[in-house]
């Protein structure tokens, strides 16, 4: 076989190709063009076939018009008025549509009686109607649009109007209009001169109506998309569906003489032949340039090859005018700076070797003998497994000299099976260096297989050691599972035991009970507050070393939060009320030791704790127990603390309850939900003088809401803030009502006001600011506080303040509820008050119990002695009124004198009040 230059080759087959591709596109130009041709034909057939039929409708719409305008005739119209229609009283109508301008296009123009009898006849008498009227079917059917007709070999076009007498609208015959199409060679003329045209064929339903030129038929012609060449002659065929005036089912044949379009046959075959022309001369020339090109390109990459081989790694490609060898020259380029970097990467920071197909080590880089220790003289030709993966021996020095595949670690079976399977591994080894020092390392081996066929050539392997690394993870590790105070597991560490725990019950099924305490200091923020947070940090590390001593060692003891400790008492025994008793009796014990006193900067300290209990059987999840844990420490705080409680699920059910309605009061807040009452202040004269705003829900399922279940929980929530905000906003505007108003203009208003409100910073720019907004006397607004405002002695110079300012602008202070709490009696003597009100709880009883009386007469003597007035609520029964009033209790609040009632009600008591005085 001939051998050629590549060069050459890459000519030839070029060549080859641009034939094919000559020969390809010189063919669909040949069928795009005669295409096209084909394209202009059908047109011109189209345009054509539309002006004939517009030329037969506007003969049809002329004889249409002319029909109607002589049913409007008064000669007519005095024809059909006659008792009989006679052929001789016709005459003159004969007469008359025969001579005028269009009775050469009346081809056929007749009056049939009702019985289809001739009664006249003005069409054009070289067309002869008898045997016309003896092919019509009955005349009805003529009178819907135009017919076709066929009688004696000939076609014609027909339509009817109805005649009527004009006088009693009888029908007395049919007037008949007609074209003769197969006879009228003036008109065949016409439309052959209009629509310059070769051949015309009209037919209905496979009857030919009209045959104008001559052709040997369609059969046997060459058959295109869109006409039939035969005889010299283009036809198409189309149906006439588009027009309404002309009968349904007609189908024209058009024919055009194939020289009319022998001028655009001529001018596609010599496009043709220049183009296939020019296109092979272009074809010649491309060929030999490609040669030349290709010739030059090659050398120079030759030529940059054979500089890479003489180790010229500098050297640069240089570019030709081919784009396909500059990429070939660019992707060599870039192969050699891949290697480069390659060379370099292999030197890096990271140990690197590589092994043959049997794992016997080819090459190491510098780190490898950094980390381990081998120079690459020890480390060449040894096996992978017998330099990282064998056993420890007594005599490290003759490690590689004494190996056997015994000392190999089990690890390497598992990463052999891996690379067998996967063709890689990486992980964690313990291994040594070559002093026999231990230390971590992170390995990746990866094998390299021939693409081709798939064959193992090597292993790569990359060592890291990661000795420091793993030191700084354990550091981490206790930083964040650890409490750094005590040595204690923290929360997390706890939370992720507890995790453990339940993950491998579930696998298990049920195991023994165990039990979580949650532990509180009790007023641990005292110690830090008074002799500081050192103190409060040797407290909890002699609690943390107390607890560890006196608990089993397999009991996980936590510091979970500032002052709280929790434990983990496991196992237990299997059954509930067992493991409970167990939980107990070791809480007992613990409560002992806890109890000893502890020695903060070397002065003896005694504390208390609250415990919470939770049994588990790590059947729930791991936050549900350990909410369950402080749910029962908190009810131990709520009740006086320095005791323990186990966790009831109806501790739950209050969380729960108290969450839904303190979700429910956002949404009330929100959609306004909330109302204010107004419950009637008297004096002893019967004299309405004020009211209390009181705050009521209606909650849209639920109805009517008692504050005493959901002021508590607004409390709790701080949701207390926004609703008093609203309740004192809403109070001040219904007070400016009353002052529109003679009757109420002098009343006051009492709103009740929370502690948690009162000890706002911005309290009282909020006061003043509604009192502005709504423009209100202040001196009719009356705040009403709790004993509970005054406990707190820190805050109690702040409450003074708070007060005195709101004072001194008018408004007026009520203590409510008083005598329920603690307050001190000196504390009364400094706060600028100017009401007492006496709780209900000392009037409700009053008249039975003896010590209710002497309450309410002492607080009443009490609040003389310090000038304020003061008001008893729940009065109920008029006893109790006249009794308060002996005392010299003045003014009144309860059912005796009215419910608590929506503002409108409040106004229409007032004006009934008015009245009976």
């Amino acid at each position: 076989m001939r051998s050629y230059r590549f060069t050459t080759l890459v000519v030839l087959v070029f060549g080859v190709t641009g034939l094919l591709a000559a020969a390809l596109t010189l063919g669909y130009s040949l069928q795009v063009n005669q295409h096209n041709l084909d394209t202009e034909i059908h047109n011109s057939l189209q345009q054509r076939q539309r002006t004939l039929t517009g030329q037969i409708e506007s003969r049809l719409e002329l004889l249409d018009a002319y029909l109607h305008s002589t049913l409007a005739n008064q000669v007519f119209s005095h024809l059909a008025a006659q008792e009989e229609l006679e052929l001789n009283a016709s005459e003159e109508l004969l007469f008359l549509f025969r001579d005028s301008r269009a009775s050469q296009l009346l081809d056929f123009f007749f009056l049939l009686d009702t019985n289809q009898e001739l009664v006249f006849d003005a069409g054009t008498e070289i067309y002869p109607t008898a045997p016309l009227i003896a092919a019509l079917r009955p005349s009805i059917h003529y009178t819907f649009g135009w017919r076709s007709v066929h009688f004696n070999g000939e076609s014609a076009l027909l339509m009817a109007a109805p005649v009527f007498d004009p006088g009693t609208l009888r029908l007395r015959g049919y007037l008949f209009i007609g074209l003769a199409l197969s006879q009228n060679r003036a008109f065949h003329q016409r439309l052959l001169h209009q629509a310059d045209i070769d051949f015309v064929q009209l037919d209905q339903h496979q009857r030919r109506l009209l045959t104008l030129g001559e052709t040997t038929g369609t059969e046997g012609g060459i058959e295109t998309e869109h006409f039939i060449y035969d005889n010299g002659l283009y036809l198409m065929q189309q149906a006439l569906t588009e027009t309404e005036r002309l009968p349904q089912g007609l189908v024209m044949t058009l024919g055009l003489n194939a020289q009319r379009v022998g001028l655009q046959q001529r001018s596609f075959l010599a496009s043709f032949a220049i183009t296939g022309g020019g296109f092979l001369f272009l074809l010649a020339f491309a060929a030999l340039l490609l040669h030349h090109t290709h010739h030059r390109a090659i050398k120079k990459l030759m030529a940059y090859i054979k500089s890479i081989q003489q180790g010229n790694k500098e050297q640069l490609f240089q570019s030709t005018s081919i784009v396909e060898y500059n990429r070939v020259g660019a992707a060599m380029e870039q192969m050699v700076a891949d290697l480069t970097v390659a060379a370099r990467v292999f030197e890096s920071a990271e140990g690197m070797l590589v092994t043959d197909e049997d794992r016997a080590i080819l090459r190491v880089n510098a780190a490898f003998t950094d980390i381990t220790g081998y120079t690459a003289e020890q480390a060449l030709h040894l096996r992978l497994e017998e330099l990282l993966f064998a056993q420890p021996s007594t005599h490290n020095e003759q490690l590689l000299d004494d190996f056997s595949p015994d000392r190999l670690s089990p690890e390497w079976i598992e990463i052999q099976q891996a690379l067998h399977e996967k063709g890689w591994w990486q992980g964690e080894i313990a291994t040594q260096r070559h002093n026999g020092q231990s230390y971590q390392q992170w390995l990746v081996i990866s094998a390299v297989y021939r693409h081709s066929d798939g064959r193992l050539l090597n292993y790569v392997v990359t060592l890291l050691d990661i000795s420091q690394r793993k030191a700084a993870e354990q550091k981490i590790r206790h930083l964040a599972f650890f409490d750094q105070l005590t040595g204690l597991p923290n929360r997390q560490y706890l939370l992720d035991h507890l995790a453990k725990r339940h993950l491998a019950a579930q696998k298990a099924g049920r195991q023994l009970y165990a039990a979580l305490i949650s532990m509180d200091i009790d007023d641990f923020k005292l110690l830090n507050d008074t002799q500081g947070h050192p103190a409060g940090d040797q407290l909890l590390c002699q609690i943390a070393e107390r607890l560890k001593a006196c608990l089993p060692p397999n009991t996980l003891i936590s510091r979970s939060g500032g002052d709280e400790f929790t434990l983990l008492l496991d196992p237990l025994d299997k059954e509930a009320i067992l493991a409970r008793d167990q939980a107990e009796a070791r809480v007992q014990q613990l409560e002992q030791q806890l109890n000893q006193p502890y020695y903060v900067n070397q002065i003896q300290y005694y504390t208390t704790f609250s415990l919470g209990i939770a049994l588990s059987d790590a059947t729930e999840e791991v936050n549900q127990l350990v909410q369950q844990a402080d749910l029962a420490m908190y009810q131990a705080k709520a009740a006086g603390r320095r005791t323990w409680r186990f966790f009831e699920p109806s501790m739950q059910a209050r969380m729960l309850a108290h969450a839904a309605l303190a979700h429910a009061m956002r949404i009330g807040i929100e959609q306004q939900q909330f109302l204010l009452y107004y419950q009637a202040q008297y004096d002893d004269q019967q004299k309405l003088i004020g009211a209390e705003a009181l705050v009521r829900w209606q909650h849209p399922e639920r109805g009517m809401v008692s504050p005493a279940e959901f002021i508590p929980v607004a409390e709790n929530t701080g949701l207390i803030l926004p609703l008093g905000r609203w309740i004192l906003d809403t109070a001040c505007a219904e007070l400016a009502r009353w002052q529109q108003h003679d009757a109420s203009a002098s009343l006051s208003l009492a709103v009740n006001i929370s502690v948690l409100q009162f000890r706002q910073p911005e309290f009282v720019e909020e006061v003043l600011a509604c009192i502005a907004r709504h423009h209100i006397p202040p001196q009719q607004l009356k705040l009403e506080i709790t004993e509970s405002l005054l406990l707190n002695d820190d805050e109690m110079q702040d409450t003074i303040n708070k007060m005195t300012e709101l004072q001194q602008v008018g408004i007026r202070f009520s203590l409510d509820d008083f005598g329920t709490g603690y307050s001190s009696l000196s504390y009364l003597k400094k706060l600028p008050l100017d009401q007492l009100k006496i709780d209900q709880s000392f009037v409700r009883d009053m008249l039975t119990d003896q010590h209710d009386r002497d309450i309410s007469r002492t607080i009443i003597s009490l609040a003389q002695s310090l000038e304020l007035s003061v008001i008893a609520e729940g009065v109920e029964q008029l006893e109790q009124k006249e009794q308060l009033a002996l005392f010299g209790c003045h003014a009144y609040q309860g059912y005796y004198f009215g419910r608590p009632v929506p503002a409108s009600d409040f106004l229409q008591e007032l004006a009934q009040s008015q009245r009976a005085q």
